[in-house]
C-alpha cells in the first residue's frame, strides 16, 4: 500500500514477493502432481507388463514348431515378451512362482487319491495303480513319494528282504558258484583266457552295478561301473587276474549274500531318488514326456530308461542316444535359471513399488534397468550360446560310483537285522 506522498512501501514489495512464491508454489505443485500422475502410469505399465509377461507361459494359442519361425515353446514365448528388460524378467519369476504354488496344489492333490485308492483296494498291487491316477510330473512325484512312504512299513520291508534272499539264493548264488567251479576247472587246466571269460560273464549277470571285462591282449581285467546317465558301463580301473581269481576262489557264500543284499538296497535308493525327480523332455511340437532312468533290481548292468507321453502311456529304452533318436530333447531350465540370477537387485525395486514411495522409484527404476539390460545383454550372448542343444550335466562316473557306496554304506549301518556283521563280512571276504 502506497504512502501518503504515493510511494512504494516495504509492504508492497513483501505483498508481490508473496504473489510471485505463491506462482511459483502453484507451478511446483502442480510439476509434483504431474510427476505423480506420470509415476503411477510408469508403476501401472510395469505390473501390467510384469502380469502379461507371467501369463505368456501359460497361453496355449502360441504358435511354435514346424511351419512357424520358432522351434521351441520357449522360443514363442521369449518373442512375445514386452516392456523393460526388467519387466521380462519379473514377469518370468512371477510365473516360476505360481507354477511352484499349483505344483504344490496338484502333488498333495494326487498323493491324497493315490492314499485313498490305496484304502479303497488294500489287496490290490501298486503296480495295478490305475495310470490316470497320476498324470503329469507332480502325479509322478507323488505316486514315487507314496511308494517310498509304503516301503518304510516294517511288514513291507521283511517282505521286501525275504523276496530279495530267496531271489538270491535261489538264483544269484548257484550262479556264481557254478561258474567260479567251472572258473577253478579251466584254470586247472591251464585255460587261462577261459577262465577269465567265465568270470566276465558271471559278474555282468549279479546283481551289481560293477562288472568285469577281460581284455586278451593286455591279459588285464577292466572294472567297469554302469552309468545311469548314459545307459553305457565306464572303465574304472584295471585290475590284475590274480587278483581276481583269488577273490572270486576265496569268496563264501554268506559273505556274497550279504554283498548282493547291500547291492540291491543301493539299487533301490538310487530308483527311489529317481522316481521323484523325473527329468522333463520334450519333442519338437512342444509335447511333454517324464524320464526316469532306473537301474534294473535284477540286473544292475542294465539301465531301462522309462518314458511316459502325456497320458502315461509307457515305453522303455536302454540306451540315452534312444532317447534323442525318438526325437526328444531335455527340457531347458537353465534360461530360466539365468534370467533369475538378478533376483535382489528386483526386489529392491519392487519394494519401492509397493511401499508407493513414488519419486526414489524413478532412480530405482533407471538402476533396476541398467542391471536388466546386462543380465539380457548377457543371457543373449555367450551363456546362450552354451544352451543351444541343452542338457542335464551329467554326473563323472566317480560321483556316480561315490553316491553307490554311500547307499551301500548307509544302509550297512542299519541292516543289524540281517544277523550278520556285514562291514566286517564285506572287508574280509573269507
Amino acid at each position: 500500500m502506497p504512502d501518503r506522498w504515493g510511494r512504494l512501501t516495504g509492504d508492497d514489495f513483501m505483498s508481490w514477493a508473496n504473489s510471485i512464491n505463491s506462482i511459483k508454489n502453484s507451478y511446483r505443485e502442480h510439476q509434483k502432481w504431474k510427476d505423480y500422475q506420470e509415476d503411477r502410469q510408469e508403476q501401472q505399465q510395469f505390473k501390467d507388463d510384469v502380469n502379461y509377461n507371467a501369463g505368456l507361459y501359460e497361453d496355449d494359442s502360441l504358435q511354435y514348431g514346424d511351419g512357424t519361425p520358432y522351434a521351441t515353446r520357449d522360443d514363442a514365448v521369449k518373442s512375445a515378451l514386452r516392456g523393460s528388460p526388467q519387466a521380462k524378467i519379473e514377469g518370468t519369476r512371477y510365473h516360476l512362482m505360481r507354477k511352484k504354488q499349483k505344483d504344490q496344489m496338484a502333488y498333495d492333490q494326487v498323493y491324497k487319491k493315490i492314499v485313498e485308492w490305496h484304502q479303497a483296494n488294500p489287496k490290490a498291487s501298486l503296480d495295478d495303480m490305475p495310470k490316470d491316477l497320476y498324470l503329469g510330473v507332480q502325479g509322478h512325484k507323488a505316486r514315487a513319494a507314496y511308494l517310498s512312504d509304503y516301503a518304510k512299513q516294517d511288514e513291507i520291508q521283511r517282505g521286501i528282504r525275504q523276496a530279495r534272499e530267496k531271489e538270491i539264493w535261489e538264483k544269484e548264488i548257484p550262479l556264481f558258484f557254478a561258474r567260479k567251479a567251472h572258473a577253478s576247472e579251466l584254470l586247472s587246466s591251464g585255460d587261462f583266457d577261459g577262465a577269465a571269460k567265465i568270470i566276465e560273464d558271471m559278474s555282468q549277470k549279479l546283481s551289481n552295478p560293477h562288472s568285469l571285462k577281460y581284455d586278451p591282449k593286455t591279459k588285464m581285467f577292466q572294472k567297469l561301473y554302469m552309468a545311469s546317465e548314459t545307459g553305457r558301463p565306464e572303465i574304472i580301473e584295471e585290475i590284475s587276474p590274480q587278483e581276481v581269481f583269488k577273490e572270486v576262489m576265496d569268496i563264501r557264500a554268506d559273505t556274497l549274500r550279504n554283498f548282493l543284499l547291500l547291492n540291491r538296497e543301493a539299487v533301490r535308493q538310487h530308483n527311489e531318488e529317481k522316481a521323484k525327480n523325473p527329468q522333463i523332455w520334450k519333442n519338437r511340437k512342444g509335447q511333454t514326456f517324464l524320464v526316469t532312468a532306473f537301474k534294473n533290481p535284477g540286473n544292475a548292468n542294465r539301465v531301462d530308461y522309462n518314458i511316459y507321453d502325456e497320458a502315461n502311456n509307457h515305453q522303455v529304452v536302454h540306451l540315452r542316444d534312444d532317447l534323442y533318436k525318438m526325437g526328444l530333447r531335455p527340457e531347458n531350465l537353465q534360461r530360466e535359471k539365468l534370467l533369475l540370477e538378478n533376483k535382489k537387485s528386483n526386489a529392491a525395486l519392487i519394494g519401492k513399488l509397493q511401499d508407493n514411495q513414488l519419486f526414489p522409484y524413478r532412480e530405482q527404476q533407471a538402476q533396476a534397468a541398467l542391471k536388466g539390460q546386462q543380465l539380457q545383454n548377457e543371457t543373449t550372448g555367450l551363456k546362450l550360446k552354451q544352451l543351444q542343444n541343452p542338457q542335464p550335466k551329467p554326473l563323472t562316473i566317480k560321483e556316480q560310483e561315490a553316491a553307490y557306496e554311500r547307499n551301500t554304506r548307509a544302509f550297512a549301518i542299519q541292516a543289524k537285522d540281517l544277523g550278520v556283521e556285514i562291514d566286517q563280512a564285506i572287508r574280509n571276504p573269507t
